[in-house]
């Protein structure tokens, strides 16, 4: 039996919250060399010793997810780009 796994961020936070999957803007389809799955997953960051990291990760995840426009999803992606090494640019 396979179950859903719990979102990183949220942990971190102290929370249980399902991983919304596809549906994430932290979400990477996959491809011939790797299965879809999360970006923060495959890097293995320690969320747990950075909160803050983590509740801004969930801010520019709500931004990216609910941008009206290119500009907003940019100007959310510009934010997280300014912070995130260049292996983890969106």
């Amino acid at each position: 039996m396979q179950t859903t796994p719990l979102c990183a961020l949220h942990l971190a936070l102290g929370e249980r919250e399902a991983c919304p999957g596809s549906t994430c803007a932290f979400w990477e389809d996959g491809g011939a060399v790797v299965e879809p799955g999360c970006t923060f997953d495959r890097v293995r960051l320690e969320f747990h010793a950075r909160p803050d990291v983590a509740r801004w990760l969930l801010g520019v995840r709500h931004s990216l997810e609910n941008a009206r426009s290119a500009q907003e999803e940019a100007s959310a992606r510009i934010a997280m780009n300014c912070v995130l090494p260049p292996g983890l640019h969106a």
